[in-house]
């Protein structure tokens, strides 16, 4: 995780992502999207999603604090996907991943996007139960 990164982490124990939503001002930590509503267990829940999912989030995390001209585009989602296909691969989730030609801004949208339905499946099959 980058020292931005770790400057702006949510402030719910141990989440990996970062924190962009200030519920007190500019001042302090922020919570991150998957924990804002969130209340009782499923914070726990949401959390462990989130590490579970870790490889994922680093990325997210590297896309969000990188101000990349054009030309990098590529070579840092090439760089990301070699870091991330071999986990995604064995999980069944390198079709749906893989790049497509997107800049590194949406490459992070995309994987934004799937953690946000693993976060959605686990705190959704736990209210089903």
């Amino acid at each position: 995780m980058t020292d931005d990164a770790r400057q702006y982490r949510c402030f719910v124990n141990q989440c990996p992502m970062t924190g962009g939503i200030f519920l007190s001002g500019s001042q302090g930590p922020g919570i991150c999207g998957h924990h804002y509503g969130t209340t009782g267990h499923d914070i726990v829940r949401v959390t462990q999603t989130l590490l579970d999912w870790e490889c994922v989030t680093y990325e997210i995390n590297l896309c969000r604090s990188a101000l990349l001209k054009v030309d990098v585009d590529r070579e840092a989602v090439a760089k990301s996907w070699t870091r991330l296909q071999p986990a995604l691969s064995r999980g069944g989730w390198g079709d749906e991943l893989a790049p497509s030609g997107e800049s590194y801004p949406q490459w992070g949208q995309k994987l934004e996007r799937f953690l946000e339905a693993r976060v959605k499946e686990t705190t959704r099959g736990v209210a089903q139960a």
